[in-house]
């Protein structure tokens, strides 16, 4: 009710100022544009639900037949005071009503203003009052003519817009699979919060990379075809890989649907973890089967270098210091001896090294080896030992985890020309049974993690898929054997670990060893 008083104490005010008594009389008609007033109502009344004219000076309101009408009055007892408006507006809109008119009526802002008007049953609609005050020669408001439209309708649609978009935003946040509205190019206009969590990215880092960014680089094409079908046809589905945030990649079912106004809704969901398996195991064949292809080539290797080394040292025994065929033998002696390391890392790939495996302490392990990983890698690249304490045991030949940790430090070396940072830290791990399904070879329990990081140039997805493989190297001929990692890799296995690597381009690569902790009865060796 205060601001009830307010307005109508405003009315008084400004009447005071501008001559007129206050009481409702009429003043003599002085200027009045009688043409504009009635090309005005006749625009108005085939709009709205009424017209209205109150002059400012004396606070005299007059409106039409319509509004008696609407609001249950008549000509007869109408007292054409303003005040007969002001009682009819709802008291919670009498702020918003009094703040148009005045930012009107001072700074000659559009009058426009939504409030509630009492009716003649007594309920309350919501209105639309739009107006103009004519202005003397001085630029004075002196009278103020309008029309008022009743807005219920729009009202009660706007209201339930905004309740349509509140329970399909709490349905796009509230739904428990990754959804996002997708320009047909791939830009993210929304994404929920299911769908960030999936893909290892916030919200901002969506919103400003796209999708295409953030597939796996082999199948952006894919992708670009999964967005042009979706836009042709109105939807589209398919099996993508996802360079999650984490560095890993997951494999991402992915369903397309056009909505009316040409974005597409995308709804996100990891494929079943058995074909992850499935695709782990066939690797672990794979692998299985290269392994026991070189523990063949190796001893077929050996069984012919045997009798070339030990004939050549006879020979080369049997003859004059200053004999012309001693540096003949000498070079043979020296290609077999090359040939025989080209053995032993087949040897160690297939598993097959003689080990000395005890019950010790990682961090042991990575103290021991740290003068042959700085070797390893030179005097460019930062080393960066981080063992967590209390570590859990572990039954290994600390040699071949020391050579298993150089061979990554050699290969590091070679991303990072330049320098940069080669880092081994240690943690334990708990599996549980979900990473035992989606890791061929992991268990769930306890296990002690090697984690070997550098900083170098990465590595594709393709490249990452076979660097464990003996033989396999990106070097050009001549210039490596490309048995480092696969090293590395039949030391991990031979020790009962598991190890694998996850690598982007120029964003390094990270290897993982998995040794299970030792048992107890192993603790007191």
């Amino acid at each position: 009710m205060k601001e009830l008083m307010d307005m109508r104490q405003q009315v008084a005010a400004f009447s005071a100022s501008t001559g007129g008594n206050g009481a409702g009389e009429p003043r003599p008609d002085e200027g009045r544009d009688d043409d504009r007033v009635e090309r005005l109502q006749a625009i108005i009344n085939a709009v709205t639900d009424g017209t209205y004219e109150w002059d400012l000076a004396t606070n005299w309101l007059d409106w039409d037949e319509r509004l008696h009408t609407l609001v249950g009055t008549n000509s007869d007892g109408f007292s054409h005071h303003i005040s007969e408006f002001i009682d009819r507006i709802h008291p919670e809109d009498i702020g918003c009503v009094t703040a148009a008119l005045d930012a009107h009526l001072q700074r000659n802002e559009t009058y426009k203003v939504e409030f509630r008007l009492r009716l003649a049953n007594g309920d309350f609609a919501w209105a639309l009052v739009v107006g103009e005050a004519l202005r003397d020669a001085d630029g004075s408001p002196v009278k103020l003519l309008g029309a008022l439209t009743l807005v219920n309708d729009s009202k009660a649609m706007a209201s339930e817009l905004k309740e349509s978009e509140s329970r399909l935003k709490a349905l796009f946040q509230g739904i428990s699979a990754g959804l996002a509205v997708l320009t047909p190019a791939g830009r993210v206009l929304d994404v929920n919060d299911q769908a960030c969590e999936l893909l290892g990215y916030s919200r901002e880092d969506l919103t400003e990379a796209g999708l295409l960014r953030i597939i796996v680089p082999n199948q952006v094409v894919d992708g670009l075809s999964l967005l042009g079908r979706a836009a042709a046809n109105g939807r589209a589905n398919g099996r993508i890989g996802i360079r999650h945030g984490d560095d890993a990649v997951i494999l991402a079912d992915i369903d397309l649907a056009r909505l009316p106004d040409g974005t597409l809704m995308c709804s996100l969901r990891n494929a079943p973890s058995s074909d992850g398996v499935l695709d782990r195991e066939v690797q672990d064949h794979v692998m299985e089967a290269l392994s026991r292809f070189s523990r063949g080539l190796a001893h077929e290797l050996n069984n012919a270098l045997t009798p070339v080394m030990g004939y050549a040292q006879l020979s080369e025994r049997s003859l004059a210091e200053d004999d012309e065929v001693r540096k003949y033998l000498h070079q043979i002696s020296n290609a077999a001896d090359r040939a025989a390391v080209l053995t032993a890392l087949l040897l160690a790939f297939a598993q097959r090294q003689i080990g000395d495996p005890n019950t010790i302490g990682p961090a042991e392990v990575v103290t021991a080896s740290e003068a042959d990983v700085r070797e390893a890698l030179g005097d460019n690249v930062e080393l960066i030992l981080d063992c967590d304490d209390d570590l859990w045991l572990i039954r290994v030949d600390p040699a071949q985890i020391t050579q298993a940790i150089v061979s990554m430090a050699k290969n590091s070396r070679e991303a990072m020309p330049f320098g940069g940072t080669f880092t081994v830290g240690v943690a334990n791990a708990y599996f549980d049974s979900e990473f035992a399904k989606t890791h061929s070879g992991i268990r769930q329990g306890e296990y002690v993690c090697f984690t070997v990081r550098d900083t170098g140039v990465g590595m594709s997805q393709e490249i990452s898929a076979h660097v464990f493989e003996p033989l396999f190297t990106t070097k050009a001929p001549g210039e490596g054997l490309g048995l480092g990692l696969s090293t590395a890799y039949g030391n991990v296995k031979q020790n009962g670990g598991h190890i694998e690597v996850s690598s982007r381009p120029r964003e390094g690569a990270t290897f993982r060893m998995y040794f299970p902790r030792a048992a107890e009865e192993d603790n007191s060796l």
